[in-house]
């Protein structure tokens, strides 16, 4: 690996320095008193009381120290097992997830069964950590603790790291979300997610898939809003030969290809009285018939659905059947708009141009103080899918390093003007929000914003500049 890592254990981000191992010529220098520079950092490496397992690109054991030999029951570092080895039931690691997460990020952080060498399972709170040393592959590091003495970290109580699944937050509306996805992923109850359109429920309900026993197996989506009533039963369940007229081959429904995974019902408020009974069935029985076919069949699969409606109130007004809900919502979730979690808009904006440029320009730019400042007082009535659908249009037009004002679409500015009235008050208050309202109508041009208000240009940048106002183009 190149070093040893010194860990301090945040609930999110692991903080660390690394001290790479330097010739021991090299060592002396910086460390006159020692004399054995390999030997201090194998003591230091043992030192630790939780066991520490360090895996190559290859997720092959490459290191481990003391403790961790002990918790595995291996004799020596000469045993290389692979990750999979060692924590049957843990996420699956890949070496992309690896390349694409900042060293020191803690990737998952969870309570898991440890298959020692004899194949005696023992449950550990394990976290385990990207790693990027200079020059090598990207690596993982698992810290470990045996379950019974951690309280299994708070059962794995700390926030998850959703990064690899698109979703990211520092606010506090979503960190209960975080909080118990975990618990949630580990368990097979029904799962309800409520959330404006945009908001990201399928993104969630794919997490929730990935971080789950069932993640080896198929997750089937399927908008439950945008098929027709009278297609969607053949869809959810299939259908036999001869059941209708271009019935000319059996097929198989979403139910059955999702077998031993999960089925993702989005718009779930979206389907019929009829269909509810029939959903209503799977979930109490675990079984339903396709069309056509004399046959029942029983199905094994986590049902995880969505909506942007009241469910509660539809089922006040009888449009929802009040034990399908209670079935559907075993376990809720509801994602806050974007508007109440405005401090994830840099980290959100962030992960999507990074995510955008790898796949088509390269190296990502930067937003401009002035285009955060933009998006922070925009009110986002499409949520998360609005704010890539603006990064998107700014990307296409930037050609340079940084993203400004310029390059954003023109009706975020209008938006903003009409969400923010002039206030009352004093006369510079008012004054600062005509200079600010007409900067944001003319996309930051101050030449143009002067002549609108009837100053001169001159005059607008020093009252701009005197105001604290972002310091505009133009």
């Amino acid at each position: 690996m190149g070093g040893y890592v010194f860990l301090g254990a945040g609930p999110e981000r692991t903080e660390m320095t690394t001290l790479a191992a330097p010739s021991r010529d090299g060592a002396a220098e910086r460390w006159p008193g020692m004399k054995n520079t390999g030997r201090f950092w194998e003591y230091c490496f043992n030192a630790f009381p939780e066991g520490i397992l360090v895996f190559d690109s290859g997720f092959r054991m490459a290191s481990a120290n003391e403790c961790a030999l002990e918790l595995t029951g291996m004799k020596g570092e000469e045993e290389h097992p692979a990750y999979a080895e060692l924590f049957p039931e843990a996420p699956v690691m890949d070496a992309s997830l690896l390349r694409n997460m900042d060293s020191g990020t803690v990737i998952e952080h969870i309570v898991t069964p440890l298959r020692r060498r004899s194949g005696e399972k023992i449950p550990v709170a394990a976290r385990f950590i990207s790693i990027h040393a200079e020059r090598d592959e990207p690596c993982l590091l698992c810290v470990l603790l045996p379950a019974c003495d951690t309280g299994a970290w708070a059962s794995a109580g700390a926030p998850a790291n959703l990064k690899r699944f698109g979703i990211v937050s520092r606010s506090k509306s979503f960190a209960h979300i975080q909080r118990v996805i975990g618990d949630i992923a580990r368990s097979s109850a029904p799962v309800l997610i409520f959330g404006e359109s945009g908001t990201g429920k399928e993104l969630l309900a794919n997490s929730i898939h990935q971080l789950s026993e069932r993640s080896r197996a198929p997750m089937v989506k399927i908008n439950c809003g945008a098929i027709p009533e009278t297609l969607l039963e053949a869809e959810l369940f299939g259908y036999k030969k001869g059941a209708f007229t271009d019935a000319r081959t059996d097929k198989a429904g979403r139910f059955k290809l999702a077998e031993g995974g999960t089925i993702f019902l989005d718009e779930i408020g979206d389907i019929s009285a009829q269909m509810q009974v029939k959903l209503l069935r799977v979930l109490d029985k675990q079984e339903y018939d396709p069309l056509g076919s004399v046959r029942t069949e029983h199905t094994d699969v986590r049902v995880v659905a969505a909506t942007h409606k009241d469910l509660w109130e539809m089922v006040k007004n009888r449009q929802f059947r009040h034990d399908l809900f209670f079935r559907l919502n075993v376990m809720s979730i509801t994602i806050p708009p974007l508007r109440e979690r405005r401090e994830d808009i840099p980290l959100l904006a962030d992960l999507y141009i990074r995510s955008h440029c790898e796949q088509v320009r390269g190296k990502a730019p930067s937003l401009s103080p002035e285009v955060l400042q933009i998006l922070y007082e925009h009110s986002f009535p499409g949520n998360i899918r609005e704010l890539h659908n603006i990064l998107e249009h700014a990307l296409v037009l930037c050609r340079g390093a940084v993203i400004t004002t310029e390059h954003l679409p023109s009706y975020i500015f209008k938006a903003i003007k009409l969400e923010d009235p002039i206030p009352e008050g004093s006369l510079r208050a008012q004054e600062e929000a005509s200079i600010r309202r007409a900067m944001l109508e003319f996309g930051g041009n101050a030449a143009r914003a002067a002549s609108f208000l009837g100053i001169h240009v001159t005059t607008l940048r020093r009252k701009a500049r005197k105001m604290g106002l972002f310091p505009w183009r133009g």
